[in-house]
């Protein structure tokens, strides 16, 4: 249950370190129940027995119960414990609920509510960072879905927060990437910018300002590219990626993703631009654009399928020895058959390759516990493969036997939400009811899930 929900390894949880940055003390009890449902939903789920999933729900419930009586609590609000709180009970939903994201949903936005009212007293320490981030995570994907902007709010602790960020960290590099991309698909979205040409140079600096946040990163936020013989079952096309740890696959993941969103939007732009009469664009530097455009995406996608097999462990996280361009550190190991499988583990290194805080915070006593959520942010990138207007039906069947894979091999349920998202979508497109849209609407039209079966 800890693998799922937070990071135990130093300090202890009884340690004077750990007590003076969590505001209540040691364990707090509304994390011990949010914790305890989370580790009993997703019991439940890999061995399909009902029992832990209503036992799962009776800890879920009060858990719920504490978190509501916290957040109306001026004090309790702005707690790190309250806001944690939030945090894994959105990952509950995600693990349980296989119906429907509006749960899912509610929680992140109470997470983004909470992080209102910490205002910007709330970086002052490592865990609290970190929180602030997984929370904006989550807020970004959820008004990608709905098609909205961040908050304003969201714009001015994201100001503070620069102050605390080590301005080198490919995370901290991006975010701005990110925001940006968010509010311009909710502006097009929403008919607040229509004129085509501004829509693709916005697009266009966008991905110019956030292609090349790895170009001075370390070697740990690399990877390697092994080349598949075809004797790999798991291995989508003809090469695998390698990641050194987990961090470093989600984070190059969700900077493909976002990036997808941008060149969807250049791509469907010129497009449209293109067969209008009299044509909006008529310079041969749009059409090159075109073709450089699809084919970032294709490259993106395929970079995201590519990490898939190591996440689902099937390679082993080393390079095989005729390929091996650096010595092997000795606790660098495959996967052990009858091995227990996260989505997290397959890694040679499970740690984060640099912290993305400032050097004031990043001292081994201030390794504080964190919400680990790699299994759960892996969905959206592999989603995002497939829903891309771009995908081919052999990604998409690929991409759906991922999700369905991730639901029942991890006990995942917005895995098999996504899957049910996306045949849905394919349904669609084939029968020609998707509209085509500048800004596609990567999940089916509202109300889709009331007709899941």
């Amino acid at each position: 249950m800890s693998n799922y929900a937070i990071e135990l390894d130093q300090p202890p949880i009884q340690s004077e370190d750990c007590s003076r940055n969590l505001s209540t003390h040691g364990f707090p009890p509304i994390i011990a129940n949010t914790i305890t449902a989370l580790g009993l939903a997703g019991i439940g789920n890999v061995y399909m027995d009902a029992n832990f999933k209503r036992e799962g729900t009776k800890w879920y419930l009060r858990a719920l119960k504490m978190t509501n009586d916290a957040i109306v609590s001026p004090t309790e609000a702005k707690y790190d414990s309250t806001l944690l709180a939030a945090i894994l009970l959105s990952m509950y939903e995600s693990t349980i609920n296989d119906k429907t994201v509006s749960a899912w949903s509610n929680h992140v936005e109470g997470s983004a509510m909470l992080i209102r009212m910490r205002g910007k007293s709330q970086f002052q320490n490592m865990a609290s960072l970190r929180m602030y981030m997984q929370s904006l995570s989550l807020l970004s994907m959820n008004c990608i879905g709905k098609g909205e902007t961040l908050p304003d709010f969201i714009h001015d602790l994201n100001k503070e927060f620069a102050k605390h960020g080590d301005p080198k960290n490919p995370v901290n590099l991006f975010q701005p990437t990110q925001i940006g991309a968010v509010d311009l698909r909710a502006h097009i979205l929403n008919g607040i910018i229509s004129d085509l040409p501004t829509i693709v140079d916005q697009a266009v600096k966008l991905d110019i300002q956030g292609k090349d946040v790895f170009d001075n990163a370390g070697d740990e936020w690399g990877y390697e590219v092994v080349r598949n013989n075809g004797n790999i079952p798991g291995v989508f096309e003809s090469y695998y990626h390698i990641y050194t740890s987990v961090s470093a696959a989600t984070t190059r993941n969700w900077v493909r993703y976002v990036r997808m969103y941008l060149h969807d939007i250049i791509r469907n732009a010129l497009i449209l631009g293109f067969s209008m009469s009299p044509p909006v664009f008529v310079s041969a530097k749009y059409i090159q654009l075109l073709q450089e455009s699809t084919e970032t995406l294709y490259l993106l996608q395929s970079e995201i399928l590519a990490s898939v097999p190591q996440q689902l462990h099937d390679i082993p996280n080393i390079m095989p020895p005729t390929t091996l361009r650096i010595s092997t550190p000795p606790d660098m190991k495959s996967p052990k058959t009858g091995e227990k499988k996260l989505l997290w583990t397959n890694y040679r290194n499970e740690s984060s390759p640099t912290p993305f805080i400032s050097v004031s915070f990043a001292f081994s006593k201030d390794r504080l516990p964190v919400v680990r959520m790699s299994g759960y942010s892996v969905l959206w990138s592999i989603y995002m493969a497939g829903a891309t207007p771009i995908a081919t039906p052999e990604s998409q069947q690929y991409v759906l036997k991922t999700l369905n894979r991730i639901s029942t091999e991890f006990g995942i349920g917005q895995a098999k939400l996504l899957a049910n998202a996306l045949r849905a979508k394919i349904r669609l497109d084939e029968v020609a009811q998707s509209p085509f849209m500048v800004a596609p609407n990567y999940l089916p039209r509202v109300g889709w899930e009331d007709e899941l079966t």
